[in-house]
């Protein structure tokens, strides 16, 4: 059984995601702010933290930052409520190992649990892709954008809206990133 620190100062979310998670095996630990994970990290070992990013008093990208700093074995996976690409891209660049967009959707928390505790099972692994390069922001980038599509059945005005993007900056990102999402379109199928 894996212990799993949520943090956020919404009690619904907490309650739901502890519900949802004890069910998938982890024994979940719940604090309402950044002040309060900080000290239950202090307090006791956790496999996993997941925080939200907006809260009162310390958000989540200052948590991420002290908590990183404190325990950099320690995987950090990031909500974000409105999904601003901007806010995850720093949260990730501080450390954080990966993030999901609320409304969150249980089999991507999950498959997000699944990625940064097998990484940190690997620690020599921590940071890079399948082949063993270490991954670029960009790439990062690319795989929220397909994942946001693909949970959307492919509706691009409802994905830039979930991504905190306009319609015009979405496009400009799939014609940047198109030749890999015509790839993974054809890999899919």
């Amino acid at each position: 059984m894996s212990d799993a620190l949520i943090i956020d100062d919404d009690s619904s979310i907490l309650d739901l995601l502890e519900v949802r998670l004890g069910a998938r095996g982890f024994q979940v630990h719940k604090c309402a702010s950044g002040e309060d994970g900080l000290a239950a990290m202090a307090a006791g070992a956790f496999d996993v933290v997941i925080t939200d990013l907006k809260m009162k008093e310390m958000d989540g990208l200052a948590f991420c930052k002290r908590a990183i700093d404190k325990w950099p074995n320690v995987p950090v996976i990031v909500m974000t409520g409105h999904g601003t690409m901007q806010a995850a891209i720093e949260a990730l660049r501080v450390g954080a190992a990966d993030f999901v967009t609320k409304p969150i959707e249980l089999d991507e928390l999950l498959d997000a649990l699944e990625r940064v505790m097998e990484r940190a099972s690997r620690p020599s692994d921590a940071g890079h892709n399948e082949s063993g390069e270490l991954q670029p922001l960009d790439e990062v980038e690319r795989e929220h954008i397909l994942r946001v599509l693909e949970s959307t059945g492919g509706n691009k005005v409802q994905a830039a809206r979930i991504l905190g993007f306009d319609r015009r900056t979405l496009y400009r990102k799939l014609e940047i990133y198109g030749h890999a999402v015509r790839s993974r379109r054809v890999d899919r199928s």
